[in-house]
Formats: structure tokens, C-alpha cells, sequence
């Protein structure tokens, strides 16, 4: 029994080598990309690096052929029409892409004749996800602007990140990948925006968002949290510590949370005091608290570190409005000399923010700087301020 067993393994072993051998040799003598991957989804795993990078490379040639021919009617579409379909040419584009990508999986060497058709390629899927973008068709612009970035493994050898379009690029298949709720791909695409300091600190509030939704449980709160932390600090390029300290103290905003985030905070401003978001958290939490002292205070530094920081400084006003009042009261409804102080301090940031903020756009600051004259006695002031629109 035992030798019949060993002959029909030795059989069957046989049959798949001879099986592997067919694969090579029929894919070898397909004549169109559509004929070839048929054959190659019949299962080429088993078949050793050198077949399969025999395989993957005439996959490659007659992709690479058919794209050539769409990138010919593309070229003169404007000159016959009717021989151009877009959709037909960004698909030549993404199956010729998509097989180089195989093939560098199995020799990187061997994709190397193929970067500047390629480099093409990835062009026309430029134009492909625009197109999706003015459609609003989101799947159509993560298809092909997710795989242009992909595609870079190839023309610059692994290295996505030295192309010089790469993080505009990505943070726009971030964009689609997010609309089409792909959290996979807004995790993928992102990381090659973060640092950048246009796109940064979107690509981060994508990437949190997308994250946020995947919190089921404690356990996935806890890990939240700890890849929060790990992202304080880590792109200062792309400033993404503005969406990554603002998602912690909305997340984490239930009273059991405080000190920790209070602590989180902290720690940012130790490891940079130029943070103006982590000064701009600390002053808010402290406001909310009726801690005026301390949200002054911590207004007043992210607003010397980004005087354009016109929500901040709004809070500062408010701060400065309302330790007044609390003075005011104390002296049974008198106004200080120190209460005049602040009310003054703060009409001074109301206005600064009034000709930032003409109209109201970021914040309402009509009402607080009207009610600040009010309490200085200013009538007509406060009547002026009360008739803005």
C-alpha cells in the first residue's frame, strides 16, 4: 500500500509540473493581455520565480502593446474621435500598470525597460481621476490616482516618496478612498501626504476619521489612543499635530479622560512649545473648566505663535470677557479697575478678529465685543456694534 501511495504522489507531482509547463507555454503563445490573464488566474503560485517572471513578463509585453494603441488614439483623439473611448484607455493604462506591479513583485530588474511607457501610463490616469473628481466619481478617482501612486514603485525603484507628485497625489486617492469608505485605502495612501505642508494635516483628519470608524469596543479605544500619541510629533511638516491633538480632546472628551488629555497636551508643549494647537487645546479645555487664568494664558501663547489663529484669539477675548465678570461680581456688580483692564484687553483682540473676520465667517463677534462696551458703559458704542449685519 505504501508504494502505491509513493506512485501516485510521484504522479501527481508529475502532472503538476507538467501543468506549470503548459501555463508557461500557453500564456507564451497568448495573443491578447484578456487571453493571457485567464490563464495566469488559473493559478500561477506554484510556479517557480523564474516562470512566473516568464509568465508575468509576456503579460507585461502584451499589456504594454494594447496600452501603446490606446495611448495612440488618446494622442489624436481630437483628430478622430470616434476611435478614442476613455474609459477603454484608462483601462489599457491600469491593466499595463497593474502587470508591471506583478512583475516587479518577481524581478524588479526586469521592469525596468518598462518605466517610460509606464511614466505614461501613470499620465493618463492623471486625467482619469480628474475626471472622477469633476464626476464626483470616487471609485473612478481611487482607481486610477491610487494606482498612479503605486506605480512609482516602478519609476523610481521602490521609492514612492521621491516622486515629486506623490503627496498632492495621494492625498487626492486619500480623498477617494475616503468617500468610497475604503478604509484600507485611505490607511495606504495616506502616510505619502502627512508630512506634506499642503495636504498634511487633511490627509491626517482622513486617516483619524477612517480609523474612528473602525472603534467597536474598549480594546479598540485603547489602541485609538495609543496610535494618537504615536502621531504627536511624527509630521511636523504637514502640522498634522492640528487634526491628531484635536481628535484626542473630541474623543476623549468624557469627564474620566481629563487629566489624561490634559497630561497629552503637556507633554506635546514640553516636546515642542511652538505647538501652537497643543496651547490653542490647553487654553479651550481650561475655558470650558472656567479656569480664565490658565486659558488666557494658553490662548494668548498659541495666538503670539500664529496671530492668524482667529478662532484662539476668540477664545482668548472670551476669557478675558469672562474673568472679568467673575471680578465684577465679586465687587457686587462694580467695575473695577482691573475688570475695565480686561474688558479693554479684550475688545482689543474682538476688533483685531472683527477685520480678520468681517463677516463672521469663523467666529460671531458681533455680540462679545457689543456686550464688552456694554459693560464699560460705552452706549453708543454698544449701539453702533448692535446695528452691524
Amino acid at each position: 500500500m505504501k508504494k502505491l501511495i509513493m506512485m501516485a504522489v510521484a504522479a501527481l507531482f508529475a502532472a503538476s509540473a507538467n501543468a506549470q509547463t503548459d501555463i508557461v507555454k500557453l500564456v507564451k503563445k497568448a495573443k491578447t493581455y484578456s487571453e493571457a490573464m485567464q490563464l495566469v488566474n488559473q493559478g500561477v503560485d506554484a510556479l517557480s520565480n523564474e516562470d512566473k517572471g516568464k509568465v508575468l513578463t509576456k503579460v507585461c509585453d502584451l499589456a504594454a502593446k494594447e496600452f501603446s494603441a490606446e495611448e495612440d488614439n488618446y494622442i489624436k483623439k481630437d483628430i478622430a474621435p470616434d476611435a478614442f473611448d476613455a474609459e477603454r484607455a484608462y483601462t489599457s493604462a491600469r491593466n499595463f500598470i497593474n502587470s508591471a506591479l506583478s512583475l516587479r513583485k518577481v524581478d524588479p530588474k526586469a521592469t525596468i525597460k518598462y518605466i517610460e511607457p509606464v511614466n505614461k501610463a501613470r499620465a493618463m490616469l492623471l486625467d482619469g481621476g480628474q475626471e472622477g473628481l469633476d464626476s464626483k466619481d470616487y471609485n473612478k478617482v481611487l482607481s486610477n490616482l491610487g494606482l498612479y501612486v503605486d506605480a512609482a514603485e516602478i519609476v523610481y525603484d521602490g521609492k514612492i516618496e521621491l516622486d515629486p507628485n506623490v503627496a498632492q497625489i495621494a492625498y487626492f486617492a486619500t480623498y477617494g478612498a475616503s468617500e468610497t469608505n475604503n478604509v484600507d485605502g485611505v490607511k495606504k495612501y495616506s502616510v505619502y501626504a502627512l508630512n506634506d505642508s499642503t495636504y498634511g494635516a487633511t490627509s491626517m483628519h482622513l486617516l483619524l476619521t477612517a480609523m474612528e470608524k473602525q472603534v467597536k469596543s474598549k480594546e479598540d479605544s485603547l489602541q485609538f489612543m495609543n496610535t494618537l500619541k504615536g502621531f504627536i510629533g511624527k509630521y511636523p511638516g504637514g502640522q498634522a499635530d492640528d487634526a491628531v491633538l484635536g481628535k484626542i480632546v473630541s474623543f476623549y472628551s468624557a469627564p474620566q479622560y481629563s487629566g489624561e488629555v490634559k497630561k497629552i497636551l503637556e507633554d506635546a508643549i514640553t516636546a515642542n512649545p511652538a505647538n501652537k494647537m497643543a496651547w490653542a487645546l490647553k487654553g479651550q479645555i481650561a475655558l470650558n473648566d472656567m479656569d480664565y487664568d490658565n486659558a488666557i494664558a494658553a490662548n494668548a501663547k498659541a495666538v503670539a505663535i500664529d496671530p492668524t489663529f482667529t478662532q484662539v484669539r476668540f477664545n482668548l477675548a472670551a476669557g478675558l470677557k469672562e474673568k472679568a465678570m467673575t471680578l465684577i461680581d465679586k465687587a457686587g456688580g462694580n467695575v473695577t479697575d482691573d475688570a475695565k483692564a480686561l474688558v479693554k484687553d479684550a475688545i482689543s483682540h474682538l476688533n483685531i478678529i472683527r477685520e480678520q473676520d468681517p463677516n463672521h465667517e469663523l467666529v460671531q463677534w458681533r455680540y462679545p465685543l457689543a456686550q464688552c462696551y456694554y459693560i464699560l458703559g460705552d452706549t453708543a458704542k454698544f449701539e453702533e456694534i448692535q446695528a452691524l449685519p
